[in-house]
């Protein structure tokens, strides 16, 4: 077995290289959207990529459009995309990986210290444990996004799509990219790192033959046996080290509590107070008459985002609603606009009741309060015409 001393100074040396690998993955693309489009039997007509990266949801270049054939040459941000939930994911992570190396950095350089402190020593430990915890937690959040209630990258972490439009026939791949891998790897070097520096050193009963003994003076009495003294490197007794060792392993198993109890929690609040609007309804409904009381003169209306929304619980967000008139005779009147539980409207502009004229389009803006409690739900609306 190697002496305490090197066999922490190699634990450190290892968890360094992975607190630089976790660094390193901050700066690499964490998942990547493949897209191509075919006109026909072997024409591809279009194909691009696109990369996310990690950062904060105003972060510009945390989303990068690529192409074989002119590179990366188009960048935006989650938010001048309309990815806020991606870029929640991303920011979260970030930080949990930029946590993990900072800790990860620190400790290994306390470890590498020249003269061993007892005391920095266990601080060493319990930051080194907590750059692991973060660290394997990062990765795992961002490929679990959907099940913590959050939209994910995608609506799986991998997975494969085909779609035809007019545009032609277009296939999707999707799934995790550079960044990520590294990050798992990452972890695991810092594992091995922790493992090694912690394992606990030689106790009373396994003493390495190595050890330096005590010569016996020429006057002691027949049968008196060498006295062992602390192997190289270390300032302890044998025993001493190995209640050392016990207690730092209380260090370690106390933080890997801790820690997993904050992140737990941590997660569990998101999904419960994330709020998932993937589908809209909106109808029009002529002052509770029955549909065949007269044509429906404003037609099916339309809204925008049609996309997904989010939000955290009690949030609000705005829907454009946009009806037109195929009464070119007649003048309707838009009374009041409704939306089902557990959804209530804030506020409705313009101002109630809209003047809708022969062959006119009129839109209005309504704002949403979102549901109390966190879920996915579908939003149903009724626009109310006379």
């Amino acid at each position: 077995m190697a002496p305490p001393l090197t066999r922490r100074r190699l634990g450190a040396l290892i968890l360094l290289v992975g607190a630089f690998l976790l660094t390193t993955a901050l700066f690499l693309p964490w998942f990547t959207v493949e897209t191509t489009g075919i006109l026909g039997p072997g024409i591809n007509a279009y194909q691009t990529s696109t990369q996310l990266y990690l950062g904060l949801p105003s972060w510009m270049g945390t989303v990068q459009y690529c192409s074989p054939y002119f590179g990366c040459s188009s960048a935006a941000s989650y938010a001048s995309e309309s990815m806020g939930s991606t870029g929640l994911v991303a920011e979260t992570v970030l930080f949990l990986v930029g946590g993990a190396s900072a800790l990860g950095l620190i400790a290994g350089s306390l470890g590498l210290a020249a003269r061993p402190n007892p005391k920095r020593g266990a601080s060493a430990v319990a930051l080194a444990l907590a750059a692991l915890v973060l660290g394997v937690v990062a990765p795992e959040v961002y490929a679990g996004a959907d099940i913590l209630g959050l939209d994910g990258p995608q609506s799986s972490f991998w997975g494969y799509g085909a779609e035809t439009n007019t545009g032609g026939y277009w296939i999707s791949s999707w799934g995790p990219s550079a960044g990520w891998y590294l990050s798992i790897i990452a972890s695991g070097i810092l594992l091995t790192g922790v493992v090694l520096w912690v394992t606990p050193r030689e106790t009373a009963g396994s003493v390495p033959s190595s050890a330096r003994s005590e010569p016996v003076p020429a006057s002691a009495a027949e049968g008196q046996t060498a006295r062992p003294l602390p192997p190289p490197g270390s300032s302890l007794s044998p025993l001493r080290a190995s209640k050392g060792s016990r207690r730092a392993l209380w260090v370690v198993v106390t933080v890997v509590v801790i820690a997993v109890v904050v992140v737990a929690g941590a997660l569990a609040g998101i999904a419960a107070s994330w709020v998932k609007v993937p589908d809209q309804g909106w109808t029009i409904d002529y002052a509770g008459q029955p549909p065949s009381y007269a044509p429906s003169y404003l037609g099916t209306p339309t809204w925008s985002p049609s996309s997904t929304v989010t939000g955290w619980t009690g949030g609000r967000f705005t829907v454009e609603l946009t009806v037109t008139s195929s009464d070119y005779l007649g003048f309707h009147n838009i009374t009041a606009v409704a939306v089902a539980s557990p959804f209530t409207v804030a506020s409705v502009a313009p101002s109630l009741p809209v003047l809708v004229r022969p062959g006119e389009t009129v839109t209005i803006t309504v704002t949403v309060t979102m549901p109390p409690s966190g879920g996915s739900y579908a939003l149903s609306g009724t626009i109310t015409a006379i």
